[in-house]
């Protein structure tokens, strides 16, 4: 299975904090995305009860397309056929088959990924620029040769990637490694506003903007 076969490069995070922080409901945020052409979706809630992350998973996996792909992060409440996306501390997925990414930050991260009793199907690396989600993180951008050499599946980028700093992004991958780079968006899908329509239209200068490396 090939997740990285859609057309945009986005891989959106559907943060629950982000979410109530703009007043913007989850069907709302997934159907302007959706329309611009965006089929991957990570759900990232550390807010919410078991009860309310049920609901909320539920919900997004009712209102993405058939084409669209689903992941859920950190293993808190997984159903057997989710697909993960894992921080360091997470330990291995709680199948052998199960889908699944890991976040690294460096290279040391990566190696231990590649190490893994199981390889992951991809990994995150970040943090490109200064997030507001994970502000502690340390910047990575002049690690993004290192990365695409060292890992040679499909590799999602993210912290602080933007309108302005994605093309910066991109400048940094090498021409080899474009066609299985990603890059995760939170924050920038508000960058004209909070209504859909204007989620809408950032989301799709995004597409476009990271379309031009492929």
């Amino acid at each position: 299975m090939n997740l990285f076969s859609n057309k945009c490069p986005l891989y959106a995070i559907i943060d629950q904090e982000t979410l109530l922080k703009y007043g913007t409901p989850l069907t709302d945020f997934v159907h302007a995305l959706q329309f611009s052409g965006i089929e991957i979706f990570q759900y990232r809630d550390k807010i919410s009860s078991k009860s309310e992350w049920i609901y909320s998973a539920e919900m997004l996996v009712k209102t993405a397309s058939q084409s669209s792909e689903v992941i859920f992060n950190d293993n808190r409440f997984p159903a057997p056929s989710h697909k993960l996306h894992l921080g360091q501390e997470d330990g291995a997925p709680p199948t052998n088959t199960l889908y699944f990414g890991r976040s690294t930050h460096n290279k040391e991260e990566i190696e231990i990924a590649m190490n893994e009793s199981r390889l992951p199907d991809y990994i995150g690396f970040g943090s490109m620029f200064t997030s507001t989600i994970k502000p502690e993180l340390q910047q990575s951008l002049s690690k993004v040769s290192e990365a695409v050499t060292l890992w040679n599946g499909p590799i999602v980028f993210i912290g602080g990637i933007s309108l302005v700093t994605l093309p910066v992004l991109m400048n940094q991958i090498p021409a080899s490694a474009q066609s299985r780079s990603y890059f995760a968006i939170i924050s920038a899908f508000f960058s004209e506003g909070e209504n859909a329509r204007q989620i809408e239209r950032a989301a799709a200068r995004l597409c476009t903007i990271g379309r031009q490396g492929k």
